[in-house]
């Protein structure tokens, strides 16, 4: 991301990473593409606002936050609601919370997957996700 040599930031603003001109540009970049926090520099990845924004317009963005922001309830549940799959790369405790799958498996029925064994047995998970999507009958217990 060298826009600076473009015109659009100046070098000064470019080499101080804390400035609040570059913040804002790294949160309309992510705004517009979140997957764009995979070449995102650690200090923004660990930045509750930019991470929320990338998760916002790409669910799967959650893979490249930081690892507590992956632990993080409100960034996991805006994640799930934006693709069901972003579960894989929610911390595992979430994989159990029942708000967070739920709204995973409703937009993703797949997304059954990557929750903990325990739900997979629920029926208030497993009916809405085999309602979503029939293939994922494959990732529900047995007793489906």
């Amino acid at each position: 991301m060298f826009l600076f040599a473009f015109g659009l930031l100046p070098s000064s603003v470019w080499r101080n990473r804390f400035s609040p001109e570059k913040r804002q540009f790294e949160l309309l970049v992510v705004q517009e593409n979140g997957l764009t926090l995979e070449k995102s520099a650690d200090h923004l990845r660990k930045n509750y606002e930019i991470v929320l924004a990338a998760v916002r317009e790409n669910g799967l963005a959650l893979r490249f936050a930081d690892i507590q922001l992956q632990n993080h309830h409100d960034i996991a549940f805006v994640a799930v609601q934006e693709n069901g799959l972003a579960l894989k790369y929610a911390a595992t405790r979430l994989h159990g919370d029942y708000e967070i799958v739920l709204a995973a498996i409703r937009e993703n029925g797949l997304a059954l997957e990557y929750a903990a064994s325990f739900l997979q047995g629920n029926p208030d998970i497993v009916l809405p996700a085999i309602q979503q999507n029939q293939l994922a009958l494959e990732f529900a217990d047995e007793c489906f």
